[in-house]
């Protein structure tokens, strides 16, 4: 009687056991609205979408100094005049940065902190460090930013003409 008992035992453990291991597995329902039903995608999806929508740039800041201070990188959308901007902290020798941004056309700025209002700009005396001379050379540089592209060489080092400050504001 006893050995019946233990074997009875065992067969019901070992069917139980298989069942659990070898059920089939249910879909859950928020799996499927998530494919479905645009407005219950993931805060990963969502980011990840957002990034799609937006461009780069790239560049570095000058400072007519021996250091440059802590301070803001501007980006102005020239048709919208939103400004966007992005804290810099100089680490080591680096000058560069990297900003993204939705599309659309920008001036560029770097704004110190505390130094009494001096503002630097991405012009083409900034751009191509050659031609300084002339009033044009220190107009401000319109950049279009298409979704997806990235844009280097946006190097934010003309500190001469202070009327493009006023123009910024």
């Amino acid at each position: 009687m006893i050995k019946k008992i233990v074997i009875l035992m065992l067969v019901v453990i070992l069917l139980g056991g298989g069942f659990y291991f070898f059920k089939p597995k249910k879909v859950k329902k928020e799996e499927s609205l998530l494919i479905n039903n645009r407005e219950q995608i993931s805060p990963t999806q969502v980011s990840l979408m957002q990034t799609i929508e937006k461009g780069a740039v790239e560049g570095k800041i000058c400072y007519p100094s021996s250091f440059i201070p802590d301070g803001q990188i501007l980006a102005k959308n020239v048709q919208t005049k939103e400004i966007f901007s992005q804290v810099f902290k100089m680490e080591g020798n680096n000058q560069e940065f990297e900003m993204e941004l939705t599309e659309g056309k920008y001036v560029f700025a770097y704004k110190p902190d505390d130094t009494g209002g001096i503002m630097g700009f991405y012009s083409p005396c900034a751009a191509e460090m050659e031609t300084c001379a002339t009033n044009e050379s220190h107009e401000l540089i319109e950049v279009e930013l298409k979704a997806g592209e990235r844009l280097k060489n946006i190097d934010i080092c003309d500190y001469y003409y202070e009327a493009e400050q006023e123009r910024w504001d």
